[in-house]
Parts: structure tokens; C-alpha cells; sequence
């Protein structure tokens, strides 16, 4: 039975899904995954980055479990009825939350990186502003017009991946050797920070209530996992390959410096085009997270439509002042360390005891009609 609170016509085909979570994804953790991992597990940042990508596939299964038992509906739908509305309402709040610290968290890292390479004279706060009155405009269309721009995004930034190839043939075999020698340890410590680079893929919580086919739900978010786990594994072996683990420690944006190690014929600065266009996906992140958060408390408090559209006003002056609350990029990368911590437990533990727990009682949408 689907969800009346949701609109039957918001429907998005599974490609829709695809490109959603590829948005959500790729985003500020591509420029900076070298750096901040490396800085635990040194030149065995790949090892930390792969297996970051490994342990999510498995957790995947949670969410389309969640989605076949409750097809149509949302977390903040069937929470309450798998754990009871106290544990439940946590668990809707924890989401809702951890979306607005992605969307803030992002918006900031992007008000940098544009101030960073585009324009340094430009105030912060106008670059917060204007991305947030964007990023509302967007939302309010609803899930057809995420999918649809997250489409067009989709295209339009994939081909300027190629750009990240010419660099890789100067890999020096050294910079990324002894492997291992860092140990065991340093490796799985390595992979938080490097799940940063992963998140995102929890708007299955959101966006799997628009998919008719959820059978096919674990397979397409298992397929954009895979790609995205060999992607980030492979540009961090290049960017350690060519510059070193040593440098990393300097430099914000590793990966567009490292791109911009190349001269390409033909064309200067080609590191910023890959920039420019790259921001694009990062909008996308903040847009996806947004819309996560403004569904998430629409839902949470019965709000009607045209009352859940204000929703997104309020909630960017939350995320205008979150955004600013580091003060520096060293800030920003201590920040990016907590999220680590708290995506486990809300994007990877939560979904894995909600379904774990759904399927011991075996709860779901038929167990007294509407959730």
C-alpha cells in the first residue's frame, strides 16, 4: 500500500536511482579522499579506501530489505512501527539530522573550494546564500526534478573524469610501496575517514519509497556502490603514485593539483575546467541531502504539502549557520572526521538492526494497512 502521504506521480525509474546516488556520492570526497585518509594509513590509503567501499555493499541488502517490506514508504514511515515510536522517532530524527549536517557540511566545503579557485575576493556568506537559495528552489520540485537534475548532472560531469587518466602514467611504484607497512591497524583506521568519500547512499531511505521494481533496488545501489568503491580506489593509487604521500599533508584539493600536474595540449588550466564542472556534482550532494532533511520533517510532523514547502526556508537558516561554524579548512576536515563517525551508526548500523529487527518480527506494510 503506498504511502498518501507521498504523491503517487513522483515516481522515478531505477536509472533515476542510479544517477541520484551517483550525485549524492561523488562530490567534495573525490577532491580531498587522498589527503585525509592518507593521513592515517600513508601510502596504504587505497587498502583503506577499498575496503571502506567493501564493508557498505553487504549493508546495502538492509536497505532493500526495508524497501520490499515497506514498498512506497519512507524511514520516517515504518521506524516507528519496527522499533515503537520512542526508539523509532530517534531513529527519524538521527537521519534527518545527519542529512543537515551533510548539506551544511558540503555547502561549506564548496564555498571554499569556489572561493579557493574561482573567486577569492568573494565573501563566504554570498557564496552560502546564493548555493542555498538554489538548493531550495530545486527541492521544492519534489524527487522528479532531483532525479531529472541529477541526470543531466550525471552526464554532463562524467566525461571530465577522463581528465584524471593522463596524470596516472607518471605513477611512481615507490610512493606506493611498502604495502602493508603501516599495519593491519592504521588500514582500518583508515577506512573511516574514507567512508566519508561513500556517504550518500543512504537517501535509500528516502528515495527507495518512489521505486515500484524494489526487487531491483539492492542491485542498482550495489552496482553504484561497486563502481564508485573502484573509481575512488584507483584515483587515490594515482594521486598517491604521482605526488606522494608526503605533499598531500600541505595541499587542500589534492586531486584537481593533481590534475593540474599534467599539461595537456592545447589547453592551459585544464584543472579548471574539471573544477567548474565539478562543482556541479557538488551541488547536487547539498541538493540530495536537502531534500532528504525537508521530506524527513515534512513527514515527521504530518505537514500537508503546501506547509511542507516552508519547511526548506526554515531549515536553510539551520544550515547557513552550520555551514559557517568552521573556521578554517582545518576545521572543516575535523568536522569531516566526526561525520565518519556518526554516518556508521546512522547510514550503516541503523538500517542493518531496523531490518534485522523488522524480519525477526516479521513486520510490514500488510500488518495493519497503512504504517
Amino acid at each position: 500500500m503506498v504511502n498518501p502521504n507521498l504523491n503517487k506521480d513522483d515516481s522515478i525509474s531505477l536509472w533515476q536511482l542510479f544517477a541520484i546516488l551517483e550525485n549524492s556520492i561523488l562530490g567534495t570526497g573525490l577532491l580531498n579522499i587522498a589527503k585525509t585518509v592518507s593521513k592515517v594509513s600513508g601510502q596504504n590509503a587505497w587498502i583503506s579506501t577499498l575496503l571502506a567501499g567493501l564493508i557498505i555493499i553487504p549493508f546495502l541488502w538492509c536497505y532493500s530489505s526495508l524497501s520490499r517490506r515497506f514498498p512506497g514508504h519512507t524511514l520516517v514511515d515504518y521506524s516507528t512501527k519496527i522499533v515503537g515510536k520512542l526508539l523509532g522517532n530517534m531513529a527519524n530524527i538521527s537521519y534527518i539530522s545527519f542529512e543537515i549536517l551533510i548539506a551544511a557540511l558540503v555547502l561549506r566545503i564548496m564555498a571554499d573550494f569556489i572561493s579557493t579557485w574561482f573567486l577569492p575576493n568573494t565573501p563566504i556568506e554570498s557564496l552560502l546564500i546564493i548555493t542555498l537559495f538554489l538548493v531550495i528552489y530545486m527541492s521544492q520540485g519534489g524527487i522528479r526534478t532531483i532525479a531529472r537534475t541529477s541526470e543531466i548532472i550525471l552526464f554532463l560531469v562524467a566525461p571530465f573524469i577522463i581528465l584524471l587518466i593522463p596524470p596516472a602514467t607518471r605513477i611512481e611504484i615507490n610512493n606506493l610501496k611498502p604495502v602493508l607497512q603501516s599495519g593491519y591497524v592504521s588500514i582500518i583506521k583508515g577506512s573511516i575517514p574514507a567512508l566519508y568519500a561513500f556517504y550518500g547512499f543512504e537517501v535509500l531511505f528516502i528515495a527507495s519509497a518512489f521505486i515500484s521494481d524494489t526487487k531491483k533496488i539492492f542491485r542498482t545501489s550495489a552496482t553504484c556502490i561497486s563502481i564508485n568503491v573502484v573509481f575512488y580506489t584507483l584515483v587515490v593509487i594515482a594521486i598517491i603514485g604521482v605526488m606522494g604521500t608526503e605533499i598531500l599533508k600541505y595541499i587542500n584539493y589534492p586531486t584537481i593539483y593533481y590534475i593540474k600536474s599534467e599539461r595537456f595540449p592545447f589547453f592551459e588550466r585544464v584543472d579548471l575546467f574539471f573544477a567548474f564542472f565539478w562543482t556541479f556534482n557538488i551541488f547536487m550532494t547539498i541538493g540530495i541531502a536537502f531534500y532528504s532533511a525537508v521530506l524527513g520533517i515534512s513527514q515527521l510532523l504530518s505537514l500537508k504539502p503546501k506547509y511542507g514547502r516552508n519547511v526548506g526556508w526554515i531549515l536553510a537558516i539551520a544550515v547557513y549557520f552550520i555551514a559557517k561554524t568552521p573556521k578554517n579548512s582545518i576545521e572543516v576536515t575535523t568536522y569531516i572526521q566526526y561525520i565518519s563517525y556518526i554516518g556508521i551508526a546512522v547510514a550503516i548500523l541503523m538500517p542493518a538492526i531496523l531490518a534485522i529487527v523488522a524480519t525477526i518480527r516479521h513486520i510490514d506494510v500488510k500488518d495493519g494497512g497503512n504504517v
